[in-house]
């Protein structure tokens, strides 16, 4: 069974985080969601670090934890994805990762979308969802940027 995380700021008013979880369930039917928490106040990235940082390890070893926060912080923002810990992260690449982790990640990579990734999100993570649950490599891009993005400044 998959166990997915979420944490958001997209909040329930809209149709963004059925979207969300419609294509998990899609991807993998078996995927058992939890939801962190939706109440990030917008954009906000230190709290839903905050958030994030004090819960994910409290999941089982193989968690995949999705971090919907600031997704439209630039026309080109990627979606990063790291295996660490024994766990899979999805973030995009917006500042979060150094705000959660003390260290980033030997390996970090990021997956390629085709247009804004707040448009591109959910069908990623499906992809995405599909490639772990087969034991495939989730990205071939692995980012080598690692000093940019241990000094990144949360926008």
């Amino acid at each position: 069974m998959l166990l997915v995380t979420i944490t958001s700021d997209l909040g329930s008013s809209d149709p963004y985080l059925a979207v969300i979880k419609g294509s998990i369930l899609l991807s993998a039917s078996q995927a058992s969601i939890v939801d962190i928490s939706h109440d990030i106040p917008p954009f906000n990235l230190v709290s839903a670090s905050y958030v994030f940082k004090n819960a994910w390890s409290a999941f089982p070893p193989n968690t995949v934890h999705l971090l919907c926060v600031h997704l439209a912080s630039e026309p080109n923002t990627r979606l990063l994805y790291f295996h660490h810990l024994n766990h899979h992260f999805f973030m995009p690449d917006n500042g979060l990762i150094r705000l959660i982790f003390d260290e980033v990640p030997e390996e970090v990579y990021t997956i390629p979308t085709q247009q804004s990734l707040s448009n591109s999100y959910a069908k990623l993570i499906s992809s995405s969802l599909q490639k772990i649950a087969s034991n495939q490599p989730v990205s071939e891009s692995r980012t080598t940027r690692f000093k940019e993005l241990i000094n990144r400044q949360a926008q």
